[in-house]
């Protein structure tokens, strides 16, 4: 890992992180590239978005759909990926709770980011949410509860 890449990358993720949560969403398109067209794929939804019209309204979405929202970055990692592009491969681990008073809901997704450099900045130019498939998730949600709890000789 090349840490003086990391360091820079860090505020960004940070950023990213502080505005999903407040759900600043003018904020969160400013850690994008403006020249390059964006890649946005969102764990949740079927199809890449491919275009800024396509991610605000999903964006919207989220704003009328989400009461609060949390997102914690665990385990960055940033990879030098030629000259002024860079990677960004992490965990997300978020918490919302949904409009319709619903008992809140969490989960981890993998995540990789590419980004260029804009100036003096780095900026996203692809996201791409990936969810451990269905049956790995399940056992490793079983794994965490069994080493939550107390086991008893009998």
């Amino acid at each position: 890992m090349n840490t003086s890449l990391a360091d820079e990358l860090s505020p960004l993720w940070r950023n990213f992180s502080l505005n999903w949560n407040s759900r600043d969403f003018a904020a969160l398109r400013a850690l994008w590239h403006p020249e390059v067209a964006p890649v946005y794929f969102a764990e949740e939804i079927d199809r890449p978005l491919l275009d800024w019209p396509a991610i605000e309204s999903y964006w919207h979405d989220v704003r009328r759909s989400f009461i609060a929202l949390d997102t914690q970055i665990m385990d960055l990692r940033s990879l030098p990926r030629g000259e002024n592009q860079a990677a960004s491969l992490f965990v997300m681990r978020w918490q919302a709770l949904m409009s319709n008073n619903q008992a809140p809901i969490a989960g981890d997704t993998r995540v990789i980011a590419n980004l260029a450099r804009h100036g003096n900045d780095w900026k996203i130019t692809q996201y791409v949410e990936a969810p451990l498939a269905p049956i790995v998730y399940m056992r490793k949600l079983y794994q965490r509860i069994a080493e939550n709890q107390l086991w008893v000789s009998r």
